[in-house]
């Protein structure tokens, strides 16, 4: 492990943060059953899945917990500053929470052993959309299209909640503040660069 390949696993956490958060797509549609039963479809043209959105997210937070493997080896050589990755990630609420998150998704569920008592999990993407983004509304008998006039006045959300349904945070908060942890400990260990 060496500086060079710290900075690539940076610029690829950079990559996909940016990534997760574009709104930009192909158009998709989904379903609402209204209070009558009756099944309503709303199509947005030009908006990028919530299935898209979701997997984009899920791959920011498995290369935010990978990420933490690549810092203990940089640790653990004699030319840098030994730390506890391990510890300092168990004292990082946003860490701790993307470990059990990552673990969970990997693993179809969390097992026995977790960092927090949340039991944290991914809830549905929503997009926000402020009355001055959207373009047009067409209503028809069983289809409402809406298209987006201005995509920056969309705001993509993508709720982290714990095992009570409570929101812990939105998702590209959370990956926000554990890269910050990340780059952190980064400095830490480079401290002592000969």
């Amino acid at each position: 492990m060496d500086l060079h390949q710290i900075s690539e696993l940076f610029q690829r956490l950079s990559r996909l943060t940016d990534r997760a958060q574009v709104k930009e797509g192909a158009g998709f549609q989904y379903n609402v059953v209204l209070m009558n039963g009756s099944t309503q479809t709303i199509s947005i043209p030009d908006m990028r899945s919530f299935e898209s959105v979701k997997d984009d997210a899920v791959d920011l937070i498995c290369w935010i917990w990978n990420s933490k493997d690549y810092l203990k080896k940089l640790a653990n050589q004699p030319e840098f500053e030994f730390i506890n990755i391990e510890n300092a990630v168990n004292r990082s609420p946003e860490l701790s929470i993307c470990a059990d998150l990552a673990n969970g998704l990997k693993h179809g569920g969390l097992d026995r052993w977790q960092r927090t008592v949340h039991n944290p999990r991914l809830g549905e993407v929503g997009y926000f959309v402020h009355g001055e983004g959207v373009g047009n509304l067409a209503f028809y008998a069983t289809n409402i299209e809406v298209s987006i006039s201005d995509f920056d006045e969309v705001n993509v959300r993508l709720p982290v909640i714990d095992k009570n349904s409570s929101q812990l945070f939105d998702v590209f908060e959370l990956c926000t503040l554990a890269i910050e942890q990340l780059e952190c400990l980064r400095s830490r260990i480079c401290v002592r660069v000969v």
